[in-house]
């Protein structure tokens, strides 16, 4: 039981089984959860500590560091960018864009926090890169490019 709910919350609900870029559904999934809510942090009050959790029974059971289609970690990075930027349909644009950008190219100290154990090295790096879109997305808004 405690390794299905694992599954459940780490591939949020099956999404890090879609092909090509798992990431990248995971992402948009939760930018599709966050879409013109006022308050998209919420998600990161519910899924943060289980998140966390998850991920690492999730790699364990799996027998890897971070499985591809471990994307509660994409969740959790997107909530924290559109909480600092937003949920309207430009800032969930941008918000999507530079997430996965800055995922993607993983900047310091991003990659470093992959060193942590379990779940938490699986986590922090995504809500770090999430951290760097929303500051971006705070710039953006700040001169009006995005509302």
């Amino acid at each position: 039981m405690k390794s299905r709910v694992a599954e459940l919350i780490a591939t949020m609900g099956g999404a890090g089984y879609l092909p090509k870029a798992p990431g990248t559904w995971g992402s948009l999934l939760a930018v599709a959860l966050a879409y013109g809510l006022p308050y998209p942090w919420i998600y990161l009050l519910i899924f943060s500590a289980p998140g966390i959790w998850a991920a690492g029974q999730y790699a364990r059971d799996r027998g890897s560091k971070d499985p591809q289609s471990v994307v509660i970690d994409e969740g959790i990075g997107q909530w924290v960018a559109l909480s600092m930027g937003g949920t309207h349909w430009q800032a969930c644009l941008a918000g999507f864009v530079l997430f996965r950008f800055f995922d993607i190219v993983k900047p310091w100290p991003v990659r470093r926090l992959e060193s942590f154990p379990g779940g938490w090295g699986i986590v922090l790096d995504d809500a770090m890169a999430g951290v760097y879109a929303g500051i971006v997305m705070l710039v953006l808004r700040w001169f009006h490019l995005i509302n």
